[in-house]
């Protein structure tokens, strides 16, 4: 018998009654098991903590004998003797469930919810779907025109998950949910004969892995062959890469750890990374670490190091995410289309075509569309001193105009090989005060440090990250020689 508090998923039970059920947040290396929404999965400064929970349950009770029960209760039978329906039962024989088959019986009387989940295909339609699981043309345009003020079923893509609930045998829509992206999902649902929509928040379950190697060639190759998702990697590279150059630093023998978060669905089995917590590489004798803090009432947000100073920035450190450095910044490079010695004012990543390419601080579009040898080109301008560059797109989005505002890590294009381009990458510019300057090397701001009320908290926080380590047995990095 489970206790109704417990929801870890490792259990253990002792022999002697009464019972005594300990619980055990393990998942993996670590897991700490949670049950929050997208947006109240972000960790907070204060109350951080990992819990084992523990729970005394009393044992079952002696069995009271058959016959006492039949005579006490009045029971017309005893209630462990083989009735005669067991008997005729063969073994191995397939059994109906009563319920079963009473709906099989009588169908037309019997209603009954039946919950069908669904993935969308490539070309599918939302029409489709509900067309499949039996649904009318009349209610498919009833729901359909109801969701429009909250999102346009008409427009689902490949791999959209979807949910209903469909009333048997009628074959009636009574619920519907579609997730509209990681964070949140659309909610239609019947109600006195009216369809109301609404965005809710998806819930997630919530896990920590605690992951960490030997770095022989590079991160990215260290950390997937370990099992890290790219998105955790792509992340790591951009929390540290204002103290680390991945590109050029390290070493072989450096090793990393990082701490991060599983997401899963309650409907279905599928993981996805969440939010990087801890990460750590050491590399040349020295020890590179960033730690997630929030405490919104102080106004501090984002990573930092060990003794609370940050190790952000305004910018983010790379406009895509963490992939190969095809060309540093050089006033002197030979070009591969022009067959001659030319400056090369930016950084080239090497990137398959279509990868979105992110704003690298908030600010507004100055130029956005066809610009010489720049191939289609986005231009913006961050502040009265800095401002950036993004060449040799394959699209924009048809909204990005010049004028427009947008916000650090927005998608402003996706890369391409357009214009004096060999192959796909993106050509990344950084100016300051109108003069070239290179990306990588680049003495941008600072972002602030820890104080006040905070620095108690966010101790506590590093604390427990470490506790977190340590229980993985993941403890201080060293160089492996």
């Amino acid at each position: 018998m489970r206790p109704s508090g417990a929801r870890s998923k490792l259990t253990a039970y002792l022999p002697s009654p009464p019972a005594l059920m300990v619980s055990v947040a393990c998942v993996g290396v670590l897991s700490v098991a949670d049950h929050r929404t997208a947006a109240e999965l972000e960790p907070a400064g204060s109350g951080n903590s990992l819990s084992v929970v523990v729970a005394a349950v009393a044992g079952p009770p002696a069995p009271e004998p058959a016959v006492e029960v039949a005579a006490q209760r009045k029971l017309p039978f005893d209630p462990l003797s083989v009735g005669p329906f067991e008997e005729q039962v063969e073994a191995g024989a397939e059994t109906v469930e009563p319920f079963e088959t009473l709906l099989v019986e009588q169908p037309a009387t019997v209603p009954y919810l039946k919950e069908v989940n669904h993935r969308f295909r490539f070309g599918e339609t939302m029409s489709e779907v509900l067309d499949s699981v039996g649904v009318n043309p009349v209610q498919v345009d009833a729901w359909i025109s109801a969701a429009r003020k909250v999102y346009n079923l008409n427009r689902v893509y490949a791999g959209q998950e979807l949910s209903m609930l469909v009333q048997r045998p009628q074959k009636e829509l009574v619920r519907l949910e579609l997730d509209i992206d990681p964070g949140t999902m659309l909610v239609a649902e019947l109600t006195d004969e009216h369809i109301e929509a609404r965005r809710e928040p998806i819930v997630y379950d919530r896990s920590l892995r605690v992951i960490g190697g030997e770095i022989h060639h590079s991160l990215y190759m260290a950390a997937v062959s370990r099992g890290v998702p790219e998105k955790i990697i792509s992340d790591m590279a951009e929390i540290l890469g204002w103290e680390i150059n991945f590109s050029t630093d390290l070493r072989p023998g450096s090793t990393f750890r990082v701490i991060y978060e599983e997401l899963s669905r309650r409907r279905g089995n599928e993981r996805m990374p969440g939010r990087v917590l801890a990460v750590e590489v050491y590399n040349r004798g020295r020890s590179h670490e960033g730690f997630y803090f929030e405490d919104l009432d102080e106004g501090h947000i984002g990573y930092y190091d060990r003794k609370g100073r940050g190790i952000g920035r305004d910018f983010l450190r790379y406009p895509v995410a963490f992939s190969r450095i095809s060309s540093q910044f050089s006033t002197g490079r030979y070009h591969p289309v022009l067959k001659t010695k030319v400056p090369h004012y930016g950084v080239d990543f090497a990137a398959p075509t279509g990868t979105p390419v992110r704003a690298v601080a908030d600010g507004k579009v100055l130029k956005a569309g066809w610009y010489g040898g720049n191939g289609r080109f986005v231009k913006l301008r961050h502040d009265s001193i800095y401002e950036s560059g993004y060449s040799h797109l394959s699209r924009i989005p048809s909204a990005l105009k010049a004028g427009h505002a947008v916000k650090k890590g927005q998608v402003i294009g996706y890369v391409g090989s357009t214009g004096l381009a060999t192959g796909p990458h993106l050509h990344f510019a950084l100016y300051r005060r109108g003069k070239y300057i290179d990306p990588l090397n680049a003495d941008l701001p600072r972002a602030r440090s820890i104080e006040g009320h905070s620095v108690a908290r966010y101790r506590m926080t590093v604390t427990m990250l470490d506790g977190v380590y340590a229980n993985a047995g993941k403890g201080p990095l060293v160089a492996s020689r």
